[in-house]
């Protein structure tokens, strides 16, 4: 039976699912969702800067990645989503999970 926990097998199919699960279960941040005006769009890959309010209240503001085919104008007023991953901080028009 001892023989069976130092296995491959074991540490393939049960250790490494089971840790990997569990990160993420443990690093996973909330989506956030934030409304606000385009204050800026970046020329060279359209990119742009989000001007909005936090949950508290208080003025910030986002970089939005564009992707293909999204199209930014200034005073644009655009909906994002934060987090539902691991990686916080990366704002998208598509709703995360």
């Amino acid at each position: 039976m001892f023989k069976f926990f130092t296995s491959g097998v074991f540490w393939c199919f049960i250790v490494l699912p089971v840790a990997s699960v569990s990160l993420i279960v443990a690093c996973h941040d909330e989506p956030h969702r934030y409304v606000g005006v385009v204050t800026s769009v970046s020329s060279w890959n359209g990119d742009a800067t989000l001007k909005t309010k936090t949950e508290t209240g208080k003025d910030t503001t986002l970089k939005v990645v564009a992707r293909k085919y999204e199209h930014f104008v200034e005073g644009q007023v655009i909906t994002v989503w934060t987090g539902g991953d691991l990686f916080d901080g990366i704002a998208s028009t598509e709703p995360q999970h």
